[in-house]
């Protein structure tokens, strides 16, 4: 008998089957039994031999039974449903094969792809491409044709035909992003070749980028600064071999107008969409400040000067002023031993258009004199300006060498000078003139000559301010009397008559014109020894003024006389002949500006 599970042949008197270990049922036993006992009533088959009535036994009967026992073998399985189910499923199987078999060989295009990452981290870029050596062998593979020589084949050409995949360039990319490329593809034109493509898409992670070097491009900024404070400028440039970005820019929030101590602030300007890492590097710091120093400084007062240079100012002063008195003076003029009076100083005024940033003055004087008696001996004071001072690297210096201000005149204006015959014209001329563009200050005794002590009246001069100028007056009123008057004329020493003082009625910046003294000399006229006429000499003295020390100095002298004439004796002499026509010419003519007043024996014709 056969087991029910496995198929397995065994002795029919076994209970449980010797292969699988199933137990035989009690009906197959039975079954099993029931075949013995046929088998042992049913006699052979029928054949030729035996059914003949002469049939013997012998050889030929021995042959039917390997027969009959390879029948009596297949019959347990051709009734084993195992062996069914093994004939089905080979069938099913070799039914896929053919259907397989039958399909299109199919080419995953999403994994015939390479991507190539190159740059750096988040500036990296992906190049990707198709790979057309496993393009090449898939399709190869899929027309069973040899990878070496498929590519020059029709089938090859329509594949690659059909296939549309631009290659994808991304950029800026970091480690870890995705990149994501699309395919597209046309399997109609290639369905006749049993191929068809698949994959809609490939998806790469980006790796592999090298990190960009950290910098910091300002650290290697080199900012100068050039000029004078507080109109210095200020340029820059990269120190050799340092890292620069080459779309970068600098930007300096301040160029010029600068001071030592400003602060500029240098900015990197990277454009829009521009990333640094494209070139190996990482931006540190986009901006850093810098401090303005080494610009030369304009000297802002008197003492910023050190005594090496104020020492130098004055040796250049006198050595100016000692070169144009022997240029311009004439051979009976001098000037005496020059002495220090001080100094001026002036700073420009913030946003006013000057000439300078400052000036400094060295004010020396010294006594001018005339052998010939041209002119009084007169104290000149003699500014000498220096422009632009400046400090810088510890030493100061200014644009070239000095030159002289002012010219007056001397006596009665025959002669002039440079400089100034009042150091009230001088402190004038430098700082008040100049107010309204220079803030200015003045020292060592020349600032105090800012203002002019008023003198209105007789009453502000003193004995001893009117002597000098009473013995100035006979000298000149003797010497006219001299060379004017015939030898046949004869006259009695001058003797002094009284004063008229003339003050402006309105007080101007011209000294010489606020105010006069006029000192009146007279004298007799003698022909034979017998007085024939009266002689008046009206000499003048102009621009009075008093020093700060209480002394009195005056700008010009002119003899103001007139000439008469001498009737009887044909001579027109020197001076008035009446005091009331010298009081005429000299004050009345001049009431509508100024005042006046009289002193001493002169007469008083204004009534």
């Amino acid at each position: 008998m056969f087991c029910k599970k496995c198929g397995t042949k065994m002795d029919d008197n076994l209970t449980v089957c010797p292969q699988c270990g199933t137990p035989v049922a009690q009906s197959c036993l039975n079954q099993a039994a029931a075949s013995q006992q046929q088998n042992a009533e049913t006699p052979p088959p029928f054949s030729p031999a035996s059914d003949s009535p002469n049939a013997v036994s012998g050889p030929s009967a021995q042959n039917t039974a390997p027969a009959q026992k390879a029948l009596t073998a297949i019959k347990p399985w051709l009734k084993s449903k195992k062996l069914w189910g093994i004939a089905g499923a080979v069938l099913v199987l070799l039914i896929i094969l053919i259907v397989v078999l039958a399909q299109p060989k199919t080419i995953a295009l999403d994994k015939m792809l390479q991507a190539e990452f190159s740059g750096y981290n988040t500036a990296g870029s992906a190049h990707i491409s198709l790979d057309t050596n496993k393009f090449d062998a898939a399709v190869a593979k899929a027309l069973h044709m040899d990878v070496d020589s498929v590519s020059l084949s029709p089938q090859y050409i329509a594949c690659r035909q059909a296939l549309r995949l631009d290659p994808l360039y991304a950029e800026n990319l970091s480690n870890g992003d995705k990149v994501v490329t699309k395919i597209s593809y046309q399997n109609e034109l290639i369905s006749q070749f049993h191929i068809k493509f698949s994959g809609e898409e490939a998806s790469f992670t980006v790796e592999g980028l090298a990190e960009p070097q950290k910098i910091s491009p300002l650290d290697s900024l080199e900012v100068s600064f050039e000029g004078i404070s507080p109109f210095g400028t200020a340029s820059y440039r990269y120190a050799e071999n340092a890292p620069q970005l080459n779309l970068a820019t600098v930007k300096l929030d301040k160029t010029e107008n600068l001071s030592n101590g400003d602060t500029v602030t240098a900015t990197l300007e990277i454009p829009e969409g521009y990333n640094p890492a494209a070139e190996g590097y990482l931006v540190q710091e986009t901006s850093k400040s810098f401090t303005v120093s080494g610009l030369a400084e304009y000297v802002t007062g008197y003492q910023d000067m050190d005594e090496e240079f104020l020492s130098w100012t004055k040796k250049e002063a006198e050595d100016l002023i000692r070169a144009q008195a022997a240029s311009h003076y004439n051979n009976g003029s001098k000037l005496g031993t020059l002495e220090y009076a001080g100094y001026a100083f002036l700073l420009a005024k913030e946003n006013v258009d000057g000439s300078a940033a400052n000036i400094f003055y060295c004010v020396l004087r010294a006594v001018a004199s005339n052998n010939k008696g041209g002119f009084p001996d007169t104290v000149v004071y003699f500014p000498v300006y220096f422009r632009n001072v400046l400090f810088k690297d510890g030493k100061i210096s200014c644009d070239g060498t000095g030159e002289i201000v002012g010219n007056s005149p001397l006596g009665d204006g025959s002669y002039s000078t440079f400089g100034f015959n009042n150091p009230y014209s001088a402190y004038d001329a430098i700082i008040t003139a100049g107010a309204d563009r220079y803030t200015g200050e003045a020292g060592d005794g020349f600032e105090k000559y800012d203002t002019v002590p008023e003198l209105k009246q007789y009453s502000d001069l003193t004995e001893e301010d009117l002597k000098p100028l009473i013995d100035r007056a006979e000298d000149l009123v003797t010497s006219a009397v001299s060379k004017s008057y015939p030898d046949s004329l004869k006259t009695e020493k001058v003797t002094l008559l009284g004063e008229y003082l003339l003050t402006a009625k309105a007080q101007g910046d011209d000294l010489r014109e606020n105010n006069s003294l006029v000192i009146i000399y007279k004298t007799n006229v003698l022909k034979d020894g017998k007085k024939v006429s009266e002689a008046y000499f009206p000499i003048s003295f102009k621009g009075l003024f008093k020093l700060p020390d209480g002394t009195l100095h005056y700008l010009s002298e002119k003899d103001l006389s007139s000439t008469f004439w001498l009737s009887g004796y044909g001579w027109s002499l020197h001076g008035y002949q009446d005091e009331e026509t010298l009081f005429h010419d000299v004050v009345s003519a001049r009431r509508d500006n100024y005042n006046y007043e009289v002193s001493g024996d002169a007469k008083d014709f204004g009534a």
